[in-house]
């Protein structure tokens, strides 16, 4: 066995010969500024990088790769492209439908509340009219207990028209 040499074949520090030029126990400073011992082996750091693509094409840069790794590769890529924009395109359409939709139910549920609101108030104007009537009536003919009912009958509906209820 070649003297220079340790009994992994690694060099010792500063002598000649294949592997690390750095020995055992040799001491350096880290990046965070942390001593690290050498244990003679030389460290490898592998990168690894990660891109997200918001398309289903990749950027251009890696088109003619993928074509050389797979032909028609390309071709199969931008089919799958026009179908994804289609399918988007559908259902834009559709949550566009179903908006018109929804709004003109939402316009129908409003008439149909303004049209019971106004026909509410109707009667209750017909009431206090006819209310009024009869109070005055009994007041004539001097039946002073009948015109007091015809004036709460007339109070109570104007109450069960315009005062909000809590459904």
């Amino acid at each position: 066995m070649d003297n220079n040499k340790n009994e992994r074949g690694l060099a010792n520090k500063g002598e000649k010969g294949m592997g690390s030029t750095r020995g055992r126990g040799d001491k350096r400073l880290t990046k965070n500024g942390d001593t690290d011992i050498d244990d003679g082996y030389e460290r490898v750091l592998l990168v690894s990088e990660e891109e997200e693509y918001a398309s289903i094409l990749p950027p251009a840069s890696e088109i003619e790769i993928y074509e050389r790794l797979h032909p028609g590769t390309i071709e199969r890529l931008l089919k799958l492209a026009e179908n994804d924009a289609a399918d988007k395109r559908e259902e834009v359409a559709l949550r566009r439908e179903e908006a018109v939709h929804r709004r003109a139910e939402e316009d129908r549920e409003q008439e149909t509340a303004r049209k019971g609101q106004f026909m509410g108030q109707t009667f209750a104007f017909i009431a206090i009219l006819a209310s009024l009537t009869a109070t005055v009536m009994c007041a004539y003919l001097q039946q002073s207990l009948a015109a007091v009912a015809a004036v709460i009958v007339g109070c109570v509906s104007l109450a069960a028209v315009f005062i909000p209820r809590k459904d």
